[in-house]
């Protein structure tokens, strides 16, 4: 399990638009948070958190990604819904 500051291993996932993001594609700091499914009750609290410190993180130059194992059609149609301003990408494998 990954802990705060820890480097992580390379990786490449999809995004919710079908794009390949790596977080080699990143020149900054990057939070990433994991959760378990798109529009569950609990995670739906998580992201909107996230949503809410979204520009304090923005004005730091910290990049907020997180990762589920959902797919990238249900995680556009979470995007949409809540009005995510930030990147979710699909772990289908639970490889992350």
């Amino acid at each position: 399990m990954y802990k705060e500051k820890d480097l992580i291993k390379d990786f490449s996932l999809l995004d919710s638009n079908n794009n390949l993001i790596s977080n080699n594609d990143f020149n900054n700091t990057i939070v990433i948070f994991f959760y378990s499914k798109d529009n569950t009750s609990a995670c739906t609290c998580q992201a909107l958190g996230y949503k809410e410190l979204y520009e304090e993180f923005k004005s730091l130059n910290v990049t907020i990604i997180g990762i589920s194992k959902d797919s990238s059609s249900s995680h556009k149609r979470f995007i949409e819904k809540y009005e995510l301003p930030y990147i979710l990408l699909s772990d289908n494998n639970k490889d992350v």
